[in-house]
């Protein structure tokens, strides 16, 4: 008979805990109810912010935030909520927390540097995307962040330069070896253009994506014009467009493909500058 009690207790004590573990949003609001910490706020937070419950989840920040105001993590999370509401001063407030106390987390120095280009500090949001390179040399995001930021400045050169660097490090990214090819073929800067890697970039594009990519027919187009081949440069650039009209997300593309294509019959390469505007 004692021994049925305590089993009848022991399943009515499961039961009840089963339900704690019904999904992670219970689990977590369980887990900060009995041990209030800054790690159980962060993580329902986590969870939260999953399911795209951005204000309870920022609610969830703050309070660990109050708990440990130089968490690395706490920091990050607010600090990209805030950047999502297009928040850019207030995200970069947190982000001078984060980096301050984080030598481990590439992600919160590339998403500052993003903030900090939002904001128009180039020199700032450049040292943090080198920082987020050097915490993981592996990874080429960071490179292709500081290529795009040289571009818009004017600085092709050292543009080229990063994306390459990123292309070493993720061969089989279309979208940095399309960029890249871009530069190599008509850049404003001579000394950037190089019709022979150009070429080999655009040929590769093309040839993952099947002859499919309007992009990537573009892009060889141009590095056929740099080589002075213009029949081939119309020939593809009439794919391009042709592929562009078939596809209703690029309408807005077609105009700029129709006049690189008008420079091709004239026997005239592509040149093209990325700076933005003052």
């Amino acid at each position: 008979m004692a021994a049925v009690f305590v089993l009848v207790i022991l399943i009515s004590f499961t039961e009840r805990q089963i339900t704690y573990w019904y999904d992670n949003e219970t689990l977590f609001q369980h887990a900060s109810e009995v041990a209030d910490s800054d790690v159980a706020h962060l993580n329902l937070g986590l969870e939260l912010q999953r399911r795209n419950q951005r204000s309870a989840a920022l609610t969830e920040y703050a309070i660990a935030w109050r708990m440990n105001p130089k968490s690395v993590l706490v920091n990050a999370n607010i600090a990209g909520i805030l950047a999502e509401e297009n928040k850019p001063e207030k995200a970069a407030v947190y982000y001078d927390l984060v980096i301050k106390e984080n030598n481990w987390l590439p992600y919160a120095f590339q998403n500052y540097g993003r903030v900090l280009v939002t904001l128009k500090r180039y020199d700032e949001a450049m040292k943090q995307f080198s920082a987020a390179a050097k915490i993981d040399p592996t990874k080429a995001l960071p490179h292709v962040l500081m290529g795009k930021l040289w571009l818009q400045q004017g600085r092709d050169a050292e543009a080229v330069k990063e994306l390459l660097t990123a292309l070493k490090l993720e061969p089989g990214n279309l979208d940095v070896m399309i960029l890249a090819a871009s530069l190599l073929a008509a850049s404003e800067d001579p000394s950037v253009r190089d019709k022979t890697q150009a070429y080999a970039l655009a040929s590769e594009a093309v040839k993952l994506t099947d002859h499919r990519s309007p992009a990537a027919l573009d892009v060889l187009a141009m590095s056929y014009a740099e080589q002075g081949k213009f029949d081939d440069a119309i020939q593809t650039q009439q794919q391009a467009i042709k592929l562009a009209n078939e596809n209703n997300n690029m309408k807005d593309d077609i105009e700029l493909l129709q006049k690189r294509l008008e420079s091709y019959q004239k026997h005239q390469p592509w040149r093209e500058s990325s700076k933005a505007p003052e």
